[in-house]
């Protein structure tokens, strides 16, 4: 099973897989398939994170203005920078390894780091915290921030971070507004927020700049949306998104003034000087850099732009199936090519129960228990089929 086969998800305020902003009144997302085909430089062979050279990460080509500097050079700046902002394409996992190298040497520097987060929302910081002090485990700190629902992207690629922050008791900051709110601003605006609901946001939210507002209707049109109050609520969500990352940021930084902090965000939030980087500063006066992750065409407001080679995960282990979801029903509603569902006896109209003893009552559940899976592992598969309960056994693909 994969993430496309999901075919009645709820339309939620998200991103794009590229790292730009995606309309919170938009279900589809951009999809960008271009390839970086920039010239790198030579591998890494003394890689601070280890995760980062089983990966056979490169280092980036990096342009400073119009120089290209090395990732060295760079370093020995950043060294001396308490806010580093670095921008991803949320499915890049070269991406992710340069974060993480960033990481990793700004802690050998200094260890009185924090790393803040998009992709964990402020109400579960109380989980994330419980699995960097070692209180549960990863699956554990899945279902607790309910990382599948919420985010979604493939977890291995944020894996190495989240292990190298535990193994060294790196705090992580969950920097974004819950899904709940972002959403009802999408439909009805700041003005429908109660003011419980406010205390969990920022608590100040700067209009957009001229530019800002094109380059969010820029966004917005070409999803080939229309109607001005559409896009007021798409803007409403944009400046919610990255005014409570900055506020919650600088509320970090005002609290710890001994930590340096690493932002991790999409290069939309981050690329500009007006989305996070004028926020943040405005709450808090601190030294800061920023990084876009680009492809050879794109420009962004950043101190550093990096071009890197791209490096894709493993498959992970399919069941092949389309997944209808009706409350806390799922039901299977048809299968993919080469299916391992289909071909182990599951049948269209089926409903799932459980994946290797684990009760399953949403897509979310699906993810979160097969994500480690590889293909040609086995799984136990419970479905009700005609008010009996059966047991499939069946092997990924």
């Amino acid at each position: 099973m994969n993430e496309t086969s999901h075919r009645y998800r709820q339309c939620k305020p998200e991103h794009n897989v590229h790292g730009t902003l995606r309309s919170a009144i938009v279900c589809t997302a951009l999809a960008l398939l271009v390839a970086c085909q920039s010239t790198l430089q030579t591998a890494d062979p003394v890689a601070c994170a280890s995760a980062v050279s089983v990966h056979a990460w490169q280092r980036p080509l990096i342009h400073q203005g119009d120089e290209s500097i090395s990732f060295d050079a760079m370093m020995t700046s950043l060294v001396e920078t308490r806010v580093v902002m670095i921008g991803e394409y949320h499915t890049r996992l070269d991406h992710h390894l340069s974060q993480l190298e960033i990481i990793c040497r700004l802690y050998e520097s200094n260890p009185n780091l924090a790393i803040g987060v998009e992709f964990v929302q402020r109400p579960f910081q109380t989980a994330l915290d419980a699995h960097t002090n070692g209180e549960s485990n990863t699956q554990g700190l899945l279902a607790d921030t309910e990382y599948f629902a919420r985010w979604g992207y493939d977890y291995r690629l944020y894996a190495p971070l989240i292990a190298f922050a535990r193994e060294h008791a790196i705090p992580i900051v969950a920097l974004n507004a819950a899904t709940e709110l972002s959403a009802k601003v999408s439909h009805a605006g700041m003005d429908s927020l109660t003011a419980q609901e406010r205390t969990q946001v920022a608590t100040t939210i700067r209009p957009a700049d001229d530019d800002y507002r094109q380059r969010m209707k820029e966004v917005f049109d070409s999803h080939g949306q229309s109607g001005e109050r559409n896009f007021e609520s798409f803007l409403g969500v944009q400046l919610l998104w990255d005014e409570t990352m900055a506020e919650t940021a600088a509320n970090y930084l005002l609290a710890n003034p001994q930590h340096r902090l690493v932002i991790i965000a999409g290069n939309g939030h981050v690329g500009y000087r007006n989305a996070i980087p004028a926020r943040l500063v405005d709450r808090v006066s601190v030294k800061t850099a920023t990084i876009a992750q680009v492809l050879a065409d794109e420009t962004y407001d950043t101190d550093y732009q990096f071009e890197s080679e791209e490096l894709t995960l493993p498959k992970t282990g399919l069941m092949g199936v389309l997944l209808n979801e009706r409350g806390d029903v799922i039901e299977i509603g048809g299968f993919s090519k080469n299916s391992a569902a289909k071909a182990a006896g599951v049948i269209t109209g089926d409903v799932l129960l459980s994946i290797d003893g684990r009760p399953i009552s949403s897509y979310a559940e699906v993810k979160l228990t097969l994500w480690p899976k590889i293909p040609g592992e086995e799984v136990l598969v419970g479905v009700e089929r005609a008010g009996e309960q059966l047991t499939i056994d069946l092997t990924l693909r």
